[in-house]
């Protein structure tokens, strides 16, 4: 059994007092993408300039195409879920959480890594390699989300990984953003 989304969260540093701007706990899809890319910016719109709202949203975007593409599908369970935080020092925390296939994990967790050991500069690098050099796999993806994620996070990429079951695990990452800085 995982533990509750909010205790894992908790766990990577997300204080209890920031204010959850949307949450969703379910197995979700691209159709319901748009709908959480525009509560977000609705949300955003009261409290955060319109040029620093782009670039939250581009990181959103990013982070739901990542759930939609790699989740592992339990119809009968939650196993999927996003959720958008803000605090009152003006940090925002993007998480999302899905189960995905063990046998993937350790690629996962190794390009976490090599991305928040990046500066930025060897982050646009990668981006414009990926660019010139990536190739789309099966899904169409071209590895550029995660690349794209660790350029806009103003901190490391924080994970965590649960034992799931011998075929999948949960993966969750937290992405922080300090809105002043961005």
């Amino acid at each position: 059994m995982s533990l509750p989304i909010l205790n894992v969260l908790e766990n990577l540093g997300v204080p209890k007092n920031a204010s959850q701007i949307i949450v969703l706990n379910e197995p979700f899809d691209w159709s319901k993408t748009s709908q959480i890319i525009e509560e977000i910016e609705n949300r955003l719109s009261e409290t955060i300039e319109l040029g620093k709202q782009k670039k939250i949203i581009k990181v959103v975007a990013e982070a739901l195409d990542n759930v939609c593409k790699h989740g592992s599908i339990y119809p009968t369970q939650q196993v999927s879920s996003f959720i958008c935080h803000y605090d009152n020092e003006d940090m925002l925390f993007i998480s999302t959480r899905n189960l995905a296939p063990n046998d993937q994990i350790g690629k996962l967790i190794l390009n976490v890594q090599t991305l928040n050991l990046s500066n930025q500069e060897e982050l646009n690098k990668l981006y414009r390699d990926q660019l010139k050099f990536g190739k789309l796999n099966n899904e169409g993806d071209a590895g550029l989300g995660l690349i794209e994620i660790a350029r806009k996070s103003t901190d490391n990429i924080r994970f965590t990984v649960e034992y799931h079951d011998v075929t999948n695990s949960y993966f969750t990452f937290l992405i922080t953003i300090n809105v002043k800085t961005l």
